[in-house]
């Protein structure tokens, strides 16, 4: 998933940065691992995108976010 990030920041490609940085929380979270980077990352992108705030990913993205 970092690599699917990259790939996607490098294309200049928001939704799906956002959703590569979900799936690293949500992998984290789910091993019990230090999920501070992986949330940090989640956050930058979440904060970057300006518009379809309706949509399923940034939903998930904004779930994620909140539950701490």
């Amino acid at each position: 998933f970092e690599r699917a990030f990259d790939i996607a920041a490098e294309q200049q490609a928001r939704s799906l940065q956002l959703r590569a940085a979900c799936s690293l929380v949500t992998l984290g979270t789910a091993h019990g691992g230090d999920v501070a980077q992986s949330r940090q990352l989640l956050t930058n992108i979440r904060e970057r995108i300006t518009e379809g705030f309706a949509t399923p990913d940034l939903m998930d993205a904004t779930r994620l976010l909140q539950d701490r």
